[in-house]
């Protein structure tokens, strides 16, 4: 699923769904932002069997709300618990 040119906050709620906007989705397993700054927040329930992509501008990813491991592999690219991310500047986990 591709965001819209403009800053945009990503909610994934569930398995591959969620929320952009008033906008919500199911059965996107890859998100990709666009051009200005976007925002991807994990709740406890949400999940994706794909990967993010944040395009251009600053692009967080916000995993607080379960444990999580993260791997990063290069400058902006890596994991979240499995997840597969590129184009992400800013990561932010669960404080215990």
């Amino acid at each position: 699923m591709q965001g819209p040119d403009s800053n945009s906050n990503w909610f994934i709620t569930g398995s591959n769904s969620g929320s952009l906007g008033n906008i919500t989705f199911t059965n996107m397993p890859h998100l990709c932002g666009g051009i200005q700054n976007d925002s991807f927040k994990f709740d406890s329930n949400g999940s994706l069997t794909g990967s993010i992509n944040g395009g251009d501008g600053s692009k967080p990813i916000v995993e607080a709300a379960n444990s999580n491991t993260w791997m990063l592999t290069r400058g902006n690219e890596g994991t979240v618990t499995g997840i597969p991310f590129r184009f992400i500047q800013n990561l932010t986990g669960k404080v215990e």
